[in-house]
């Protein structure tokens, strides 16, 4: 007996010979692995719950970052003004490269050297069909016109927008108060809006014209 145990102390100690089949894992080790592989298993009902209040939640976050960040500001003073009023049918003026832009803002700078460049000065009465007319008279005589108005800081680039919108022109300079207006020479006058008035309508709109 002593013999026999001997011998089997021995062949455990042994190792193995090259290519010899490793004894089949026991039947306990086995389902204690897939066991634990096996990713535990949820209620349907919770699962369901819980994808539901997700989806409200993020419906609910969505709709709050839109009606937030994503509100357009309405429109005040004289940006309001402008917008409200008629603009050309079609646009016979032609968009500007950044090189015809760069270009017509020097010849600007020059006119305004040469005393040759009109400022209108927008006055009490803001933006109306009579201050559009005028505008529009200094534009078809000399191409340029300069427009200076007390908008606040957050609307001068929307009103610079509305002006040429409403005067089919192009913005070449604008800073602080001041906006400098181009439109191509030859063009026709436009007709069935607000700035097609014809010459002297400015009188009493709190408008003033001069020559720098």
């Amino acid at each position: 007996m002593h013999a026999l145990r001997a011998h089997q102390r021995i062949a455990a100690a042994r190792p193995p010979r090259p290519g010899a089949r490793a004894p089949p894992p026991a039947a306990a080790a086995v389902g204690a692995v897939s066991a634990a592989r096996r990713p535990i298993a949820r209620p349907v009902a919770a699962a369901a719950a819980d994808t539901a209040a997700e989806a409200s939640s993020s419906s609910s976050g969505g709709s709050d970052s839109g009606s937030g960040g994503g509100a357009v500001e309405p429109l005040s003073g004289l940006a309001a003004d402008a917008a409200a009023l008629v603009a050309p049918a079609a646009r016979a003026q032609p968009r500007l490269s950044g090189k015809e832009v760069s270009a017509l803002r020097a010849q600007a700078e020059d006119m305004v050297r040469e005393k040759k460049m009109v400022i209108v000065q927008v006055g009490a009465n803001g933006i109306n069909p009579a201050v559009l007319a005028s505008m529009m008279d200094v534009l078809q005589k000399r191409s340029f016109v300069r427009v200076r108005c007390g908008a606040s800081g957050g609307e001068r680039k929307e009103l610079a927008r509305q002006l040429a919108r409403l005067l089919d022109a192009e913005v070449v300079h604008q800073i602080g108060f001041t906006v400098t207006l181009y439109r191509a020479p030859g063009l026709p006058r436009p007709t069935g809006c607000d700035c097609s008035g014809g010459k002297g309508g400015g009188g009493g709109s709190g408008l003033s014209a001069a020559e720098e």
